[in-house]
């Protein structure tokens, strides 16, 4: 048997999980035991509360009016504020819809991808990996709750 630290009573193991992570940071990671096996659970990212997005810059361009349009702007603390359309040229272009975000060095910024899976129902453990053709598979998407009614009456129609 390993021998108890007295500061980790209860740690059999202490160990990392990578030699070298997919991802710059973790914090706040956590490993309990199912009947299945063990789980492990982490957030990976820059930094702690700060969503991974580029700020590319003609972002700032279409902020600053020298585009046709300005970025449609969604600020979370508004109740009654109505969610974007997901769209699958958001990856190639990160202006047309931005999130108000009082840390961000504008104020605002673009969605980052899990926000972006969010506004069309995926699940947080639905995995997206961290680049902008992410965007696209999220935009080309059938939002989840809408494919999972519309799955429903077709059973309906069919049986």
């Amino acid at each position: 048997m390993l021998a108890q630290k007295p500061w980790k009573k209860g740690v059999v193991v202490d160990e990392f999980i990578y030699d070298k992570a997919p991802f710059p940071e973790c914090h706040a990671a956590t490993i309990a035991e199912t009947k299945e096996g063990l789980v492990v659970a982490f957030f990976g990212g820059t930094k702690e509360r700060n969503p991974d997005v580029e700020m590319p810059d003609y972002v700032l361009s279409r902020i600053n009016g020298k585009y046709r349009d300005k970025p449609i702007i969604i600020d979370p603390e508004d109740i009654n504020a109505m969610a974007p359309t997901c769209v699958a040229h958001y990856s190639k272009d990160l202006g047309t819809r931005l999130v108000k975000d009082p840390h961000a060095k504008y104020g605002v910024r673009p969605f980052s991808i899990r926000e972006y899976a969010r506004l069309q129902g995926f699940p947080d453990d639905f995995h997206f990996e961290n680049k902008r053709s992410s965007y696209k598979l999220i935009g080309n998407a059938v939002p989840v709750h809408m494919g999972k009614w519309v799955g429903k009456v077709a059973l309906k129609y069919f049986n």
